[in-house]
Order: C-alpha cells, then sequence, then structure tokens
C-alpha cells in the first residue's frame, strides 16, 4: 500500500486550487459589472448627431436655405439656430438627408446647436455658417447676441460683450422696452418700445419709427410704467402684447385693432412672454400680475396658474424677465428680479434663487429690479442672462450657471474697455 497524504497535506493541496477558482471568480464578477456599468453608461449617453449641414444665400433674396446634405437626422426640438430671426424654427420637425428649410439671418454668423436633455447635459455647435448680410439688412436688422436699454435719446444698442454700443433715435425717451423682432412682418427687425405718451411703437436699427397702438378699447391708457412688453402670438392675435392701465392684457399690430387678449382679475403688469414654461410642448402666456406676481395662462380664456409665489421687485421698472435655457439643461425658465434685488430662474415646477460668490466683487450678484434678458452676448451658442447692477446701474451678465459658484458674474464691456451702464427703469431686453 501506497503512502498517504496526510488530511492537513491534502487540505494545502486543495487550497490554490480553491484560491485559484476564486479568484476567476471574483475577475469575471468584475468583468461582468464592469460591462453592465459600461453598457449602461454608453446607453445613457445621447451623442450629437452627426450630419453635413450646408448653409447657401437664395438669389434676389435675404434669406438663406438651411440644407440637410447626409449623415443623422436632427430631431429639431433639440436644436437653437443661433443668429436668425426664429432660433427655434425647427421645433415640431425633423431635419433629414435632402431636407431643408429657409431662414432669415440677424447676424453674420449663424450657428447650429444641438442641445442634449439628460442628467448630464450639454450643448453641442454642430455647425458654424458666415452670412453676408445686404446693405439694406445690415443697416435695419439686428445680429444675435445684441442688447438693448433705455437711454435719453433712445434705445441704446450694445452688440455683446466687448463688441461695440450705438443709440436708436426715437422721438422721446422710452419708459418700457420689448424684445425685438419682425413685428410688422416687413423683414426688418423692431424693437417695440412705449413712450411717455401712452403709444405703443417700433423702432428699426436705422432709427425709422412707426406706431402700434395708441388707445385699447377700453378707452383706458397704455400702461408705460415698470412694465414690460413683448411680442408673439396669444388668442388670435399676433404682435405686441402689453399691458394696459386698466388691469388687462392687450395685443395690437401695425394696421390692425388692438384687442383685449387677458383679464386675470387681480392686475396686469408685464408680459414675459408666449412660451412653453411647463414643458408640455405647447406655448403659455406668462405675466406679471398687479400684485408683481408671475403667472401664467394654459390656453386663452382660461384660469391662470401662479409660476411663483415670490413677489418680483418694482421700485424703478418691474424685475419681469425673458426667457432663457440659462444653465444649459434644455428646459426653458424665465429669469426674474425679486423685491430684495435677488435674480431667480422660474419654471412651472422650480424657482431657484442664483447664490454664490462671484469671480468681481466676492458677493451674490444683485440686480436693480428691472427686467432682465437672455442673449448670446459672447458668441458661445449658449444664453447669458443680462441684468443692470443694482449698485452700479452698470450691464453685467452671468455666464454658465450649472458651473460652482465663483465663476458667475461678468462684467460687460465694450470693445475699448470702457462699461456699460443701462437703465434701472427699462432694464434689458
Amino acid at each position: 500500500m501506497g503512502p498517504q497524504l496526510s488530511t492537513a497535506s491534502s487540505e494545502r493541496a486543495i487550497s490554490p486550487v480553491v484560491g485559484t477558482v476564486l479568484f476567476l471568480a471574483v475577475v469575471l464578477l468584475l468583468v461582468a459589472i464592469s460591462g453592465a456599468l459600461f453598457l449602461g453608461l454608453t446607453e445613457e449617453q445621447d451623442p450629437a448627431p452627426q450630419a453635413r449641414l450646408a448653409l447657401e444665400p437664395i438669389e434676389s433674396s435675404d434669406d438663406y436655405r438651411l440644407v440637410h446634405e447626409s449623415g443623422d437626422s436632427i430631431t429639431g426640438s433639440r436644436v437653437r439656430i443661433r443668429g436668425i430671426e426664429d432660433p427655434d424654427t425647427l421645433a415640431g420637425t425633423e431635419l433629414t438627408a435632402g431636407s431643408e428649410i429657409r431662414v432669415t439671418p440677424t447676424s453674420e454668423t449663424v450657428r447650429i446647436v444641438w442641445e442634449e436633455q439628460r442628467q448630464q447635459p450639454s450643448s453641442y455647435i454642430l455647425s458654424t455658417f458666415d452670412t453676408t448680410l445686404s446693405s439694406s439688412s445690415s443697416s435695419a436688422s439686428l445680429p444675435d447676441g445684441v442688447v438693448f436699454t433705455g437711454a435719453t435719446s433712445g434705445i441704446l444698442n450694445v452688440s455683446g460683450d466687448g463688441g461695440s454700443k450705438s443709440v436708436i433715435p426715437t422721438p422721446s425717451a422710452p419708459q418700457a422696452l420689448g424684445p425685438a423682432s419682425d413685428v410688422d412682418g416687413d423683414g426688418t427687425i423692431e424693437v417695440p418700445y412705449a413712450n411717455s405718451a401712452g403709444e405703443i411703437r417700433l423702432v428699426d436699427a436705422a432709427g425709422n419709427t412707426e406706431t402700434v397702438a395708441s388707445t385699447i378699447p377700453s378707452g383706458s391708457g397704455i400702461d408705460t410704467n415698470k412694465t414690460r412688453l413683448t411680442t408673439g402670438s396669444w388668442d388670435g392675435c399676433s404682435g405686441v402684447l402689453f399691458a394696459g392701465d386698466d388691469s388687462r392684457f392687450y395685443c395690437s399690430s401695425v394696421g390692425n385693432a388692438t384687442a383685449e387678449i387677458a383679464d386675470p382679475g387681480d392686475g396686469s403688469d408685464a408680459v414675459a412672454g408666449v412660451r412653453d414654461i411647463d414643458g408640455d410642448g405647447d406655448d403659455e402666456f406668462v405675466f406679471v400680475d398687479g400684485s408683481q406676481t408671475l403667472q401664467y395662462y394654459d390656453t386663452p380664456g382660461g384660469t391662470p396658474t401662479v409660476l411663483s409665489t415670490t413677489t418680483l421687485g418694482s421700485n424703478t421698472g418691474v424685475g419681469g424677465g425673458s426667457f432663457g435655457d440659462f444653465d444649459d439643461d434644455g428646459q426653458l425658465r424665465v429669469a426674474y428680479v425679486d423685491g430684495s434685488t435677488n435674480i431667480h430662474l422660474v419654471d412651472a415646477g422650480s424657482d431657484t434663487k442664483i447664490q454664490g460668490t462671484d469671480i468681481d466683487s466676492g458677493t451674490t450678484p444683485t440686480a436693480a429690479k428691472s427686467p432682465v434678458t437672455a442673449a448670446d452676448v459672447d458668441g458661445d451658442g449658449l444664453d447669458e442672462l443680462v441684468y443692470v447692477d443694482a449698485s452700479t446701474g452698470d450691464l453685467r451678465y452671468i455666464d454658465k450657471l450649472d458651473r460652482p459658484p465663483g465663476n458667475w458674474e461678468l462684467q460687460f464691456l465694450t470693445a475699448d474697455g470702457s462699461r456699460v451702464g443701462g437703465d434701472v427703469a427699462t432694464g434689458t431686453v
């Protein structure tokens, strides 16, 4: 009978084998987990479409043709086209190979920006094009990134941070402003404003003016104090939307009768705009009521919904603002200034006060109680929040609100390095 291994020897002989098997099992488990995580992350990623686009001038026209030549299809609701009259012109459509749309540039640079809508949102510039504006367009069109504020002799036109500034003359100083657009459909971009005579007027970049409205159906006057105008369509009317002194809202366009579009029952102070604030795919009418509260109508003639319970500031202007995707997450929000000069971003589900240390003064940004606006002032294809500083009266802007605090607030300067002052009554549009 041959020699026998002791029990201890047998266990020692088996141990390395068991150890090896366990090691392989652990390795395989880690590989499986890593693969699952990798696949999960891959599934969560939402890369920008790879497409070849072209922007071609249309003969005998100031318009251009945006052509999808090849590559991935592009979901229109995920794209903003910077530097044209309607940045959301692709909304509700899909651009596929061989398709095209007609656009009207308002800037010498047009950018196609893709917006991610994920847990970690990002924006990508798909294409950048240079355009040549005609002499008539260049003298009467307003480029992307322009910011407006009131001036003694007209409207101050500031062409982006590090750009130029000039005054668009008006017969009298504006009391309130609205965002620039082609209000009367003549192919020229205009800025709507209310004057001291209680009129709603339009002025283009060349200083040409025309009256939109001077009366409202109730016989009361047009609100020109601590208010804001906008442009858009609501309840069957397209034109300038504004508040009346009779606590109602009105819409008027050149050559057409002024129509009442809303009666909140608790006053009318300012119009923020007509955009999709609740994410349902349909536009809402967002306004400031007589108690300086932000509300919105989901449908014409319905019951308004309170958007924020915070009272807006209204010492010299009213802190109602405009829409923008300020933090690059794909969600439109309204920016406004509260009674303590704090800036808020609000949608139908949240109201966030901007807090943190800015890079200049070491304090939380504070804004004058007047309208703030969204504009791509630094040319990066994303919205910046522009406002009038509460203490200095200078124009300032906040860039990339998805950054950590400490990298927000920036001084608005011209090309020669001089500061730009804003009007605390009309704010910025």
